[in-house]
């Protein structure tokens, strides 16, 4: 699966998101495609129930990670929209995303590939070595908090992990959802 990105413009809302894609269908069935556009789609509903205008567009990947090329790009998006659009993700939000999904790749190459054909599973799972933290241990330290990471919440780097679209899959036919044998 290769890397592309999409741009979800609202009209309404005048705003311009990117979103992850496989790059192959427009109309694929993967997990991180759907899952990540269907969360970003939320925003964008009538208090009725229906969608807002919305476009989405395929957009170049390297184009969109520089300030040049993303102004261009949102040039574009508003010829088509009319108006003035703002990036939902600011260029420091986005490349943190990047940096997870780098060494999200990273570790499940080091783990073997999990999900795929030769390797079913991930010992590190959703373990809480996954967890991943600001480096806050003196803040907390200060104010009387734990600074043991079991003892905290948040997000995985497993989140970021082709393998966690796998499991997702497992959990949604387990859910009857439909049918996945792997």
């Amino acid at each position: 699966m290769s890397e592309s990105l999409r741009l979800l413009v609202c009209h309404q809302c005048k705003t311009a998101d990117p979103v992850p894609w496989c790059g192959e269908e427009a109309q694929c069935h993967h997990p991180l495609c759907n899952d990540t556009l269907n969360a970003r789609m939320e925003s964008h509903y009538t208090d009725s129930g229906h969608s807002h205008q919305v476009s989405l567009a395929a957009i170049d990947k390297e184009a969109w990670a520089t300030q040049r090329g993303r102004d261009e790009i949102l040039k574009q998006a508003m010829e088509v929209g009319g108006g003035s659009f703002t990036p939902v993700l600011g260029q420091e939000m986005y490349e943190v995303g990047q940096n997870y999904e780098v060494e999200a790749i990273a570790c499940w190459k080091q783990h073997g590939k999990p999900g795929s054909a030769h390797k079913y599973s991930c010992e590190d799972y959703m373990s809480d070595k996954k967890t991943l933290l600001a480096d806050t241990r003196a803040e907390r330290k200060e104010a009387g908090l734990s600074t043991r990471q079991a003892n905290r919440t948040g997000t995985k780097l497993c989140q970021f992990c082709p393998y966690n679209s796998t499991v997702m899959q497992r959990v949604r036919a387990d859910k009857g959802f439909y049918d996945f044998k792997g």
